[in-house]
């Protein structure tokens, strides 16, 4: 504990890490007494919302690199150390799903209503054992199949198979996350495009947390810097378009099981949040990126990526809290946000660590 601590405190400081440590502990505080309380679901909502961003994150950095390999982008060996960082929020992110897991019925609908059409899908056994099964498969290969596929004396082809296999699994399991905690927590709404939402906006994410630490370490030169920033412009208008093609047609078919989700979230206050959160993920990075210089720019890159990252933890809490937060209540309570700092300083202490341990 005293070797982690101290490696620690070499990244963040002795200041940062006592208050990441402070902020779970608060965290944990404020997750135990509002699940006892009137508003368990809002409580749980933020846990979920963090929870999905934060374990995006770690898992789109590995599937960042798993895609650079399938692509023999050599340029990008200067960011595997970055890459090796971000999944050691593995452990953690697998603890705070089983605590998800296990309050189900303090936040899930159908645990009182359920839709005759998702009865199979939505029951209590099915559900813990897919999210705790799945998420065990891309937790594993995340966090020791790299390794591996490294080690292998083959002609390539191995840590090759690896890499696509990875990139199908996790493709498959964030859309399962997207299903169980986007669509389930709402009565009603249904999608087919929520999956390859979450998924890429994962992918996004970890491409922003791997260009941050990358240039906090020295990492990367002025190419990586430019193809980095590329990517961003590239992944901006994915993002965007996968945005407005689950909108319009909600929007001009406008039928009862779709229109319900996207009303609430365009009325006061999520409809300011929602267009902040558009600024934030798209038209950032795509203005300030289209610039050769500001490309090169390590400020600017920089800048960008926090937020990115930003953007995208609010987009999750949006997709997710507007149907568990307990109307009447105000938008974010106290209990809430301590619950998402909570995570994110157990982020910080699992992915802000001396290089040195970054095998």
């Amino acid at each position: 504990m005293k070797r982690w601590w101290n490696e620690t405190e070499l990244v963040i400081g002795r200041t940062g890490s006592a208050a990441c440590l402070a902020a779970v502990v608060v965290g944990l505080i404020a997750l135990g007494w509002g699940a006892l309380g009137a508003n368990a679901s809002g409580v749980f909502g933020a846990l979920i919302a963090s929870w999905l961003f934060f374990a995006g994150v770690a898992m789109g950095a590995a599937a960042f690199r798993a895609l650079l390999s399938v692509m023999h982008a050599r340029w990008a060996i200067p960011l595997d150390p970055a890459v090796a960082r971000a999944t050691r929020f593995v452990p953690v992110a697998a603890v705070v799903l089983a605590i998800i897991v296990a309050g189900f019925r303090a936040w899930a609908p159908w645990v009182h209503h359920v839709n005759a059409s998702r009865a199979f899908w939505l029951n209590a056994p099915f559900f813990s054992i897919r999210e705790l099964v799945a998420t065990a498969a891309l937790f594993g290969m995340a966090h020791y199949g790299f390794r591996f596929a490294r080690d292998k004396s083959s002609n390539g082809d191995g840590p090759i198979a690896f890499a696509v296999g990875f990139c199908v699994v996790f493709a498959v399991v964030l859309s399962i996350w997207a299903v169980d905690f986007v669509l389930g927590v709402d009565h009603e709404w249904v999608s087919s495009l929520i999956g390859p939402h979450l998924f890429v906006g994962a992918l996004y994410s970890g491409i922003a947390l791997v260009t941050l630490l990358s240039l906090a370490s020295g990492g990367v030169g002025e190419f990586q810097r430019s193809a980095l920033s590329k990517l961003f412009v590239a992944f901006s208008i994915l993002w965007i378009y996968l945005f407005w093609s689950q909108y319009l047609p909600i929007w001009y078919g406008n039928l009862p099981d779709e229109i319900g989700y996207v009303l609430v979230r365009s009325a006061d206050p999520w409809k300011t949040l929602y267009l902040v959160v558009v600024s934030m993920i798209f038209i950032a990075p795509f203005v300030l990126l289209l610039n050769p210089w500001s490309r090169r720019s390590r400020k600017v890159l920089g800048a960008v990526a926090v937020v990115v990252l930003g953007g995208l933890w609010l987009e999750r809490l949006v997709l997710v809290m507007p149907s568990l937060h307990v109307v009447g209540t105000g938008m974010v309570d106290l209990r809430e946000l301590f619950v998402a700092a909570g995570v994110l300083g157990a982020f910080v202490l699992a992915v802000g660590r001396s290089q040195r341990v970054a095998a």
